[in-house]
């Protein structure tokens, strides 16, 4: 298969490349990487939904690079990932509240309870039992060089590789664009990640006085990954799934003589409706934001909106994150927290975490913390709609092991 792979890569960028057969079949340097991330905490709420103490998540990869004579670089990637989480976390955001599908006032579609596409909360249905799973997350092959990249295969969109703000120092604990939930109750989606890992096509330019631009194209979500990729069947929640993906985005960044870094970008994505439900339409996406950085400090903050693929008014998706880094030598420190509100799921959600990380060798980091999360959700009373308020309050511990 990899050798398959590399012939259909050398086809297709041996012009970009500009150089023959002969350069393609020289010897690839191929390089295998693992890392397993481990939580374990407990949380006082106001139900229990953490069913299990830790969670955790696995990732395998494998890559090869191969520069050619003028200075591009083909490079080829398989990765895999394997979580496991909190049953409600299905995954993102799972079950929150309690408003059958069968209830006249409660959110459905042909019968069955709805599910936001981006937080991934449903009102009714179902609860999940996902406690485990598993998925090949990329397999790709790309091009970069002088006049930018192009790759093909399953991998990151690029309206999701454009995100400004810094990374989740703090894996799981932090609710804030984590892959797991140590609470149960899901965290903060505010990357515009509408493609997940399946198979695309995009395009990236070079960076010229700052400014990089981007595009891609998926035809079918025929696969999403461990962190989007929802159950279906006839029973399961209906959810948009878009068809056709055009991804766009633009960053900017640029450094001062004073030390300060700043990066901004901004991203837009649409696609068909292939749920075969007709209350969706195209889904629409966008996200914008930016990041400073001076010494150690890095501060960001990111915002996503959706239209759900809604045919109907007032139905989307908003979130908004920042987070503050402060890194020096062996330690990292880290708060973060958002507000977010489903309108085609009824929830809304904040919360905040703030924890510190500790690398002890090259390949091994602890990790300790404290996160809240109050997410506000649909039930029935009487014959009408209310409100309900679920919280929780965690202390978390977690190491965190590469090679």
């Amino acid at each position: 298969m990899t050798l398959a792979i590399t012939r259909i890569a050398a086809a297709v960028f041996a012009g970009i490349a500009g150089t023959g057969s002969a350069a393609v079949a020289a010897p690839i340097d191929w390089d295998a990487t693992a890392k397993l991330d481990l939580l374990l905490g407990g949380a006082a709420q106001d139900a229990p939904f953490n069913e299990t103490p830790f969670v955790g998540r696995l990732e395998l990869g494998v890559s090869g690079e191969h520069t050619f004579a003028n200075g591009a670089v083909l490079r080829i990637a398989f990765a895999a990932a394997a979580e496991r989480d909190q049953p409600r976390h299905d995954p993102r955001g799972g079950r929150a509240g309690d408003c059958p599908p069968n209830v006249a006032v409660c959110p459905s579609i042909a019968g069955r309870s709805v599910r936001g596409y981006f937080s991934g909360f449903t009102p009714g249905g179902p609860i999940a039992d996902r406690q485990g799973r598993a998925a090949l997350q990329s397999a790709y092959a790309a091009l970069s060089g002088g006049y930018g990249e192009i790759s093909v295969g399953r991998d990151e969109g690029v309206a999701a590789r454009f995100s400004a703000v810094p990374g989740n120092i703090l894996f799981g604990g932090s609710l804030v664009q984590g892959s797991v939930d140590l609470t149960g109750l899901g965290g903060l989606a505010a990357r515009n990640d509408i493609s997940g890992q399946s198979f695309k096509v995009s395009v990236l330019s070079p960076r010229i006085l700052g400014i990089r631009l981007g595009g891609g194209w998926t035809p079918s979500l025929e696969s999403q990954g461990v962190d989007q990729g929802y159950v279906r069947s006839a029973t399961a929640p209906a959810v948009a799934q878009p068809r056709n993906i055009a991804e766009f985005g633009a960053s900017f960044e640029h450094t001062w003589r004073n030390g300060v870094s700043a990066r901004f970008s901004g991203t837009y994505a649409s696609g068909g409706n292939a749920s075969g439900f007709d209350a969706f339409g195209r889904l629409t996406s966008w996200s914008y934001g930016g990041a400073l950085s001076r010494g150690n400090w890095t501060l960001g903050v990111e915002r996503l909106g959706s239209d759900n693929a809604s045919r109907a008014n007032q139905r989307g998706y908003r979130a908004t994150t920042a987070s503050i880094l402060y890194e020096k030598g062996p330690w990292a420190a880290q708060a973060s927290g958002g507000k977010g509100r489903d309108d085609l799921a009824l929830v809304d959600l904040s919360t905040a975490s703030i924890g510190a990380r500790r690398t002890l060798a090259k390949s091994l980091s602890l990790l300790a913390g404290l996160t809240v999360i109050e997410r506000r959700v649909p039930g029935l009373a009487g014959n009408g709609l209310a409100t309900g308020r679920e919280r929780s309050l965690a202390l978390f511990t977690g190491l965190s092991f590469a090679l």
